[in-house]
């Protein structure tokens, strides 16, 4: 009972964290929908495909983590 109350409780947090990693994901679909051909600009300059490498990097080990935080099972 106590774990799924803990789900219940976190089921927000969890959602939202979902929502704000995806949100990247969608900029870049949007941007590439609106100019085509953005995304391989970006990948072409050795300096945005660092920076992007870099945010990709990020954003994972963030899910990572919101992950593990948000398994109440861990927890006990």
């Amino acid at each position: 009972r106590t774990l799924r109350d803990a789900r219940s409780v976190t089921a927000q947090a969890r959602f939202t964290a979902w929502l704000v990693a995806g949100l990247p994901l969608g900029a870049a679909v949007l941007a590439e929908t609106t100019s085509p051909g953005f995304i391989t600009g970006l990948v072409h300059n050795p300096i945005s495909a660092y920076c992007m490498l870099a945010a990709v990097l990020l954003q994972v080990i963030a899910l990572v983590c919101v992950r593990r935080l948000a398994r109440p099972e861990a927890w006990l």
